[in-house]
């Protein structure tokens, strides 16, 4: 991928901006999360594969934050009959999201919310499942940390929170793809980082949510490599966190 304003980005500090697409960033978002559908969605089906079955068997309701075109929450919603999803995101996103959604036949058991996460408390102990499918890197480590909170606030005591992305090891030496990722959210993002799985269990645990794990993806075939998922499940003993409603 080149990357003409590379340099420039470094030494100022600011992302290069994005292309004009209907409606702004979020049209542009929503445009992704469609072209990656099914790149995505073959990855979470490994999940759902990966996923510990006697978790699996009692998730019945889902919290997809950042949901784009439901590639991830779909997998979850095909392989589990009784399960119901809530699609959170921007309006121009969630049109994506409905249209994928019928197109992969779930769409009854889906309800949309919009709004921003950053103004938003999810519905407190509400859920089995919230999954946040590639979009922590998406965010500055202090947004990144926001909505790991109240996505465990929303969680069941017995829930799971999933969490995808690019995971360069904890000293930032490799893996190549996870780096160059990093380099991507440099240019595209305002505070976006491929963040490491030590970063990843420390705000978990900060969550109050434990047992965290890796769900290495490497075994999935895809032009983009290997993708990381972490999975955790809530402390019985914790309180949820207290920003959340």
């Amino acid at each position: 991928m080149p990357w003409p304003r590379l340099a420039e980005v470094i030494r100022s500090g600011r992302p290069q901006g994005s292309r004009s697409a209907p409606g702004g960033l979020d049209g542009l978002y929503a445009q992704l999360a469609e072209g990656f559908f099914d790149l995505n969605h073959r990855t979470a089906r490994w999940a759902v594969e990966a996923f510990p079955a006697r978790r699996l068997r009692n998730v019945r309701r889902i919290l997809d934050v950042a949901a784009g075109a439901g590639a991830w929450s779909t997998a979850f919603a095909k392989a589990l009959p009784e399960a119901r999803v809530t699609a959170f995101d921007s309006p121009a996103a969630l049109r994506a999201t409905r249209r994928q959604v019928s197109r992969m036949g779930v769409g009854k058991r889906y309800a949309f919310q919009a709004g921003d996460f950053r103004k938003t408390d999810f519905a407190a102990q509400t859920y089995d499942l919230v999954i946040l499918g590639h979009v922590l890197h998406t965010l500055g480590p202090s947004d990144a940390r926001e909505l790991i909170h109240k996505s465990a606030a929303a969680l069941r005591p017995d829930g799971a929170l999933l969490a995808a992305g690019f995971l360069p090891n904890d000293v930032r030496t490799g893996p190549l793809l996870p780096l160059l990722f990093g380099l991507n959210m440099l240019l595209h993002t305002a505070a976006g980082h491929a963040y490491t799985l030590r970063q990843y269990r420390n705000w978990i645990r900060e969550a109050g949510l434990h047992g965290a794990r890796p769900l290495a993806a490497a075994a999935v075939s895809t032009p983009c490599g290997g993708v990381g998922t972490a999975l955790s499940r809530r402390a019985l003993q914790m309180k949820r966190w207290g920003g959340a409603s």
